[in-house]
């Protein structure tokens, strides 16, 4: 009972840093980003400000609680780091994110999935390609778990500061219409929300 607690702390504490982060460079007139927030719905970020509690909750869910603790698993194994970087993107606008693993120049995305079928998807490509931008590396990996096997994908930097710019202003709701929906823990309150046919 002991570890699991510990773990949800943690979890707990990362949303609290992000938040205050987010304050920290709000009451000095810049607007934060995340990376993940720029391969997700633009409204999200909306639904998270006005429902914080649900997003608290949605630790406690089991596929999220296997995937965090897989990525830790990975990266004490590869004995690399999770660290957050920042950058300037515009006057007024900075990005930031923790990649999950960073070693040798290198950026590994630890994904868990419980098939394998149709990897890389789109949005961990471009979530990796973000985070090869923000720390300035050339290339990285996708390192997909499931029951299924293991895959590793190399991926390449291939957005640039425009590239970035153009996903933080032209918001998308949702980002990903075919699917993003029906995982989202705030589709019985969007007024967006995209039912699957």
């Amino acid at each position: 009972m002991e570890v699991i607690e510990k773990f949800f702390n943690i979890m707990k504490e990362e949303l609290e840093k992000q938040k205050q982060l987010k304050q920290q460079y709000k009451a000095t007139g810049l607007n934060l980003y995340f990376v993940y927030e720029l391969v997700e719905c633009s409204y999200k970020k909306v639904l998270r400000e006005k429902y914080p509690d649900l997003e608290k909750a949605n630790i406690y869910n089991p596929r999220f609680v296997i995937g965090k603790m897989i990525e830790e698993i990975i990266r004490n194994y590869f004995g690399g780091n999770k660290i957050v970087k920042q950058k300037s993107v515009d006057n007024d606008i900075i990005l930031a994110g923790a990649a999950d693993i960073v070693k040798d120049n290198k950026i590994i995305e630890v994904k868990y999935q419980t098939a394998l079928v149709d990897v890389p998807l789109k949005h961990h490509v471009l979530q990796l390609q973000l985070y090869l931008w923000l720390f300035e590396f050339s290339k990285g990996e996708l390192l997909y778990i499931s029951p299924e096997g293991i895959r590793a994908i190399e991926v390449e930097k291939q957005i640039d500061l425009q590239d970035v710019l153009a996903l933080i202003k032209q918001e998308k709701i949702p980002r990903w219409p075919e699917w993003e929906c029906s995982y989202c823990i705030f589709n019985q309150l969007c007024p967006y929300s995209v039912k699957k046919k």
